[in-house]
């Protein structure tokens, strides 16, 4: 379905018609193919939503993920498929990125984040932070601010919509605060060890340094 859904957005008669146009198009071809159970009823809501809605939903799914390797124990190869279900290949690899960076540099994010909500100076920034499906989304929005083309500001704004879907509206400004500050690193790397912010234990950064040197390793990082 793929290849007949890129192909609407290139014909003349769509580049002239304007937006309004091509949306309603849009939901009529995606309707066919559900009818024709050629397109997955959870890939037809994707493909409708704006590019914000996307980024939001993109790290409520990262977030579901998390929750299921950590509170389940489970691996990665059992959570991203459920967390990717239904959706195009590219919409699913930045999932499967996003969970996987977040856990890869948890540890860092999560010190970066209390010290972020410790410069909030605010009862509803550390109830934000030690709440765990939220303390997930802004490590998942602190990785994709960090490793993926979105702007900083438009992964803020994705994390704080995401805050109604998970049930907690309430964190919607605490947590644009927290996440803003977490990303600028206030509060973090001026007091944070260099393996720390490398998201390393100290003997590998040691044995590592020994071998490459300070300057090609922080280049690595």
């Amino acid at each position: 379905w793929s290849a007949d859904w890129r192909g609407l957005a290139h014909t003349p008669a769509h580049r002239s018609s304007g937006r309004l146009r091509l949306n309603q198009e849009a939901i009529r071809r995606t309707h066919t193919l559900i009818d024709s159970r050629s397109l997955p009823p959870d890939a037809a809501l994707y493909v409708c939503m704006s590019r914000a809605a996307r980024r939001a939903e993109s790290l409520i799914r990262s977030v579901r993920a998390l929750e299921h390797i950590i509170e389940r124990k489970r691996g990665l190869e059992d959570a991203l498929p459920r967390a990717s279900a239904g959706l195009e290949a590219r919409a699913g690899g930045v999932i499967h990125d996003t969970v996987a960076g977040t856990l890869r540099h948890l540890h860092q994010y999560e010190r970066r984040l209390d010290a972020a909500a410790a410069a909030a100076a605010g009862d509803r920034a550390w109830r934000a932070v030690e709440d765990m499906p939220l303390r997930l989304l802004m490590a998942s929005a602190l990785f994709q601010c960090e490793h993926t083309p979105a702007s900083a500001e438009h992964v803020v704004r994705s994390a704080t919509e995401g805050c109604a879907q998970l049930g907690r509206a309430w964190a919607q400004a605490p947590i644009e605060s927290v996440v803003r500050n977490a990303a600028a690193g206030r509060g973090f790397f001026s007091r944070a060890g260099a393996a720390e912010r490398l998201s390393l234990p100290a003997w590998l950064h040691e044995d590592l340094v020994s071998n490459l040197g300070a300057r090609r390793l922080d280049a690595f990082g």
